[in-house]
């Protein structure tokens, strides 16, 4: 009896498997779905190998298979086993009582699968080093996304029933009915931007573009902190990554701790703290002491580097949110020639696209608007000033440019009213959502403690305020209720 892979294998349940799909043919399916394309590395024997190709063979035609047509038909395939085609298949279809059973044996055999195919790629990983010249680090970092994708390979269900889906959507929608509001991905910390977005998506790519000096940096700060010290209604904490190639891990560090405290940053810069400050960022560094977020500040990161820290950190922390900062600052490997600077950050913008879906994270992908952005102050900003390559756009589940508001109307200067020197109006605008309609949110952007801070001068806002200041305490209560709900609160 030759075995294929001289490693761990579970032929019982490879058997049971058989059985399942013998009894009732409609089985061949399910494990098809469940393995996709992998499904011929269930099987470690060359018998139940032939066996499965025969089944799916028949099946495929839309026939209903019996022993004998089967039978036939593996006699054409080679070696019959030592007691024949017809008592295999009949030992097979035997040694299972019933063909519900299937997923147990599946979900044995699939371990097993896993198993041998864990070992081969330890095996194999230890010959390149020993026998390759090259460099040991990349070829570590070749084996760690190999290692990642080992999990997904066997996952099958490349195509999924409808109604399945339905019914998710359906339950879904059932509890929006009992007013127990939900989003689709993680809180960005930001009421208006959740409700218009459904949140931090995992699996999507989040742009946030601006000018220089605009607040891409801030903002995405601003979120990645919101996410891991859990500002948002679960309070839950979430471990993050930070890509830095544009500012120190230190530098950083003292934008979360002044951010955090609501404390004058600019004051601090020109050597001098208010003696009000001091408690609040002594509070705040007490607060922050067990934040779950990473900084990798290094500069000039290949895609590769991106993709082997995040990869790392996902086993390791089990991050749920990826920013990079920024995206224009990174580049491909450096084996790779391009023919313009357009080329590279178009495969950089495609990679980290992939490494979203891969690690199954949102990852915001900060990055710089054209000089052709900066021409006018007044102008806002559109999907064709992003830097150096359309692909960002086609590549992005989401595009949010930043546009500060120079007032120039009456509205404008409603809007800036009260504001000091430090405090800048300043638009998100959505200008593209794969799963959603464009649109706005407003931030007062607060550059003393570098913090981004939504608030309600958007029109909805703007007809609460009215209403409300006619209203009774007791009209109050409820209409803060149903706002409340509103914005994703229970």
């Amino acid at each position: 009896m030759k075995i294929i892979l001289e490693t761990i294998s579970d032929m019982d349940s490879e058997r049971g498997v058989l059985g399942c799909c013998l009894v009732d043919s409609k089985k061949v399916h399910d494990v098809f779905d469940g393995c996709g394309s992998g499904v011929m590395e269930l099987f470690t024997h060359e018998h139940l190998r032939a066996v499965w190709k025969a089944l799916l063979d028949v099946v495929s035609d839309g026939e209903n298979p019996d022993l004998l047509q089967l039978s036939i038909l593996l006699k054409k395939e080679g070696e019959p086993p030592s007691e024949g085609w017809v008592a295999l298949l009949t030992s097979l279809q035997d040694a299972v009582p019933s063909a519900e059973n299937l997923s147990f044996y599946l979900e044995s055999a699939k371990d097993a699968a896993l198993k041998r195919k864990a070992g081969k790629f330890l095996t194999d990983t230890y010959q390149k080093l020993v026998e390759s010249k090259g460099s040991a680090k990349r070829l570590l970092e070749e084996a760690e996304a190999r290692m990642m994708s080992l999990n997904t390979e066997m996952s099958g269900a490349e195509t999924k029933h409808l109604p399945q889906g339905i019914k998710v959507s359906a339950e879904r929608i059932d509890t929006y009915q009992r007013g127990v509001a939900q989003m689709f991905g993680i809180s960005s910390g930001y009421d208006f931007l959740d409700i218009k977005t459904g949140g931090l998506v995992a699996g999507e790519m989040i742009v946030i573009a601006g000018r220089p000096g605009g607040g891409k940096t801030a903002l995405g700060l601003n979120m990645a902190i919101n996410v891991a010290m859990g500002h948002c209604e679960d309070r839950i904490k979430r471990p993050v990554l930070f890509f830095s190639m544009e500012m120190s891990f230190l530098e950083l560090c003292d934008r979360v701790l002044f951010s955090e405290a609501k404390a004058n940053m600019v004051e601090f810069r020109s050597g001098c703290i208010q003696t009000e400050d001091y408690p609040k960022l002594s509070n705040a560094a007490k607060l922050l002491e067990d934040v779950p977020m990473w900084i990798d500040d290094r500069r000039g990161l290949s895609l590769s580097q991106i993709c082997h820290k995040a990869r790392q950190m996902k086993l390791m922390h089990n991050i749920e949110l990826v920013v990079i900062d920024y995206l224009q600052l990174a580049h491909s490997d450096s084996n790779s020639n391009f023919e313009s600077r357009q080329e590279e950050i178009a495969k950089v913008s495609t990679g980290i696209r992939n490494l979203a879906g891969h690690l199954n994270v949102p990852v915001i992908a900060l990055a710089q608007l054209n000089r052709n952005a900066a021409k006018s102050k007044y102008e806002p900003p559109n999907l064709a000033d992003l830097r150096e390559s359309g692909q960002i756009e086609q590549d992005a589940d989401f595009v949010g440019l930043l546009h500060e508001v120079i007032p120039r109307t009456e509205e404008d200067e409603k809007l800036t009213a009260g504001d000091d020197e430090y405090t800048k109006f300043t638009k998100l605008i959505i200008a593209k959502q794969r799963n959603g309609p464009p649109g706005e949110v407003h931030f007062k952007f607060h550059k003393e403690y570098v913090t981004f801070e939504t608030f309600d001068h958007q029109e909805k806002g703007k007809k609460s305020r009215a209403i409300k200041d006619d209203m009774t305490e007791i009209d109050k209560t409820v209409f803060d209720a149903a706002a409340e709900w509103a914005k994703g609160k229970t």
